[in-house]
């Protein structure tokens, strides 16, 4: 069984032999885990790197470990992807961030669309606090040394200036029937680029001005056959077949 991983917010400082954990992660170890001294863990901190760890000392609100040298265990995806996901439901937009940081998503660029619900458009401060720590558990789950960064919300036309000149850009929609995802997904890895860009719509799917506007700043607009999908799967179907072709799935 592999051992609990726990993120550090703060640089694992080198040369360190000893180190006293955040008390958020302390208080997880001892009142939730009820781990004890001379378990074993490994800690990480968004540089890339992983150490082993055993614990020391268990106290209420402190733990101690004795870490070992720092490896990169090489989990991170070499392909670079932001997601930039139409604001939906908390409950939804909870599971994207979730299901694309397991499957090593770089970014996730919450973005406000035509369809946008309201009550969905102004996220608080609070609710992008939990995305941010559900992005954190996930890594710590999934195995990644790097957590994805939860961007600053933009709107459509910011968010196709920003990613259009990164590297290929593709935006699902349910009403293309021309290019399917599997052909831009191919077509858009051919020349080995360092980064690419997800765009997926809100419940009730992207206006069809607004893939004129994604046509137009040079996305490849792309369906998905002849299944309608949900606002949220769709970013986890079309993630997955860009790790799958890209061989970070494995092969």
């Amino acid at each position: 069984m592999s051992p609990h991983r726990f993120f550090l917010a703060e640089p694992v400082p080198p040369g360190k032999s000893s180190l006293t954990l955040p008390q958020d992660v302390s208080r997880q170890i001892s009142r939730v885990l009820r781990m004890r001294a001379g378990d074993k863990i490994a800690v990480f901190d968004g540089s890339g790197l992983e150490w082993p760890a055993t614990i020391e000392d268990v106290g209420r609100d402190t733990v101690t470990v004795k870490i070992g040298a720092g490896t990169d265990p090489l989990s991170e995806p070499k392909l670079s992807v932001t997601v930039c996901q139409a604001l939906i439901p908390s409950d939804r937009m909870d599971y994207v961030i979730q299901k694309c940081t397991e499957l090593g998503v770089s970014r996730i660029m919450p973005i406000v669309t035509e369809r946008v619900q309201a009550k969905d458009a102004t996220p608080s401060e609070k609710r992008v606090e939990r995305w941010q720590r559900i992005a954190r558990e996930a890594a710590e789950l999934a195995g990644r040394t790097r957590v994805p960064g939860i961007m600053e919300q933009r709107s459509l036309g910011d968010a196709l200036s920003a990613m259009a000149s990164t590297g290929p850009l593709l935006m699902l929609w349910e009403e293309e029937h021309g290019k399917s995802l599997r052909v831009a997904v191919r077509e858009s890895l051919s020349s080995s680029p360092g980064h690419v860009a997800l765009l997926i719509g809100p419940v009730g799917g992207l206006s069809e001005d607004e893939a004129i506007a994604a046509k137009h700043a040079g996305a490849m607009v792309v369906g998905a056959g002849a299944r309608i999908l949900r606002a949220e799967t769709a970013p986890v179907v079309a993630l997955t077949a860009l790790m799958y072709e890209a061989g970070e799935l494995g092969g």
